[in-house]
């Protein structure tokens, strides 16, 4: 049931948070690319046109596993490679403040 479903729906956008920011939209059924074949790449989205410069304007530069890891490791002043996307979220889970 939920297949059929699937099959029916023309438009759709999809988000994948990983490494980076990334994602699909389908438009009336097929995959849209856009005009430079990065019609799904949420990640360039800027967030925040204040920002421009920063490093921290667009959604992965924001939200990505990678940029939260690397914003913990610089608060807490340990170094990125000893800390992963689950570790973060495990803690955040139990309270600790940097990690939410």
């Amino acid at each position: 049931m939920e297949r059929r479903l699937q099959r029916e729906k023309n438009d759709v956008a999809v988000v994948v948070v990983g490494t980076g920011i990334g994602g699909a939209l389908i438009k009336n059924g097929s995959i849209h690319k856009g005009g430079h074949l990065h019609g799904g790449e949420f990640g360039y989205m800027i967030l925040n046109s204040n920002n421009l410069g920063s490093g921290m304007n667009t959604f992965s530069e924001t939200a990505s596993t990678f940029s939260i890891i690397k914003c913990v490791a610089q608060q807490k002043q340990v170094d990125i490679s000893s800390l992963t996307g689950e570790q973060n979220f495990l803690k955040a889970e139990q309270d600790d403040e940097v990690c939410k």
